[in-house]
C-alpha cells in the first residue's frame, strides 16, 4: 500500500464512475490499492461523485451544442437561397409561357378524359387546343409567381407611417365611469 494524495484517489474514483462501476468494487480497489478507510472512502466518493456530474453535465451541454448546430446546418442546407427561389420561379413562368404560344406539348382535363394540346386534325395537319380555363389557371398562375419575384426583390415593401400630431405622440384619451346628473 502507497499513500496517495487526496485529488489522486479522486481523479481514480471518478474514472471508475464513468466506467459505470459500482460502489462496492469502487471501494475494494481503492482499499487494496491505497489502504484507504470506508469513511474516507466516502468522503472521497462524494467529491467524485460531484466532479463526475459536473463533467457529464459539460460533456452533455457540449453535445447538445453540437446537435444544435448540426440541426441548423442540416436546415441551411435544404433551404434554398433567395436567387434559387428566384430562378425556379422565373423557369416556371417561362414553362408556362411556352404551353400557352404551344411551343410544348401538355395535357389539359376535360370533364373525366385527359387530352392533349397537340394533335392532328381530320385534315392532317397539326392543331394546337388548349381551353379558356387552363389558360387562364397558367396565366394566374404566372401573375402569383411574378409578384412573388417582385416581393422578394421588396418592390412592394410596406409603407412606414408615423402616427402622431403634429409631430408629437398622440395623447391617450381617457374616459370616466361617473354617472352624469
Amino acid at each position: 500500500m502507497r499513500i496517495a494524495g487526496k485529488d489522486v484517489i479522486i481523479a481514480y474514483i471518478v474514472s471508475c464512475l464513468k466506467l459505470g462501476e459500482a460502489r462496492c468494487n469502487i471501494l475494494v480497489k481503492v482499499g487494496k490499492k491505497w489502504g484507504v478507510s470506508k469513511s474516507a472512502f466516502d468522503r472521497h466518493l462524494k467529491i467524485a461523485k460531484e466532479q463526475y456530474a459536473i463533467e457529464r453535465t459539460e460533456i452533455e451541454s457540449r453535445i447538445k451544442d453540437v446537435n444544435t448546430q448540426n440541426a441548423i446546418n442540416d436546415v441551411k442546407s435544404g433551404l434554398k437561397t433567395k436567387l434559387e427561389r428566384q430562378l425556379f420561379y422565373q423557369s416556371e413562368i417561362a414553362v408556362m409561357e411556352k404551353q400557352l404560344r404551344g411551343e410544348i406539348e401538355s395535357t389539359f382535363k376535360v370533364g373525366n378524359t385527359v387530352k392533349n394540346t397537340h394533335g392532328i386534325n381530320k385534315e392532317g395537319t397539326k392543331i394546337f387546343i388548349i381551353p379558356i380555363e387552363t389558360q387562364t389557371i397558367l396565366r394566374d398562375t404566372i401573375k402569383s409567381y411574378l409578384a412573388e419575384i417582385s416581393k422578394m426583390e421588396g418592390e412592394y415593401a410596406p409603407q412606414k407611417v408615423d402616427i402622431t400630431t403634429g409631430g408629437n405622440p398622440m395623447e391617450a384619451i381617457t374616459f370616466s365611469a361617473k354617472r352624469r346628473e
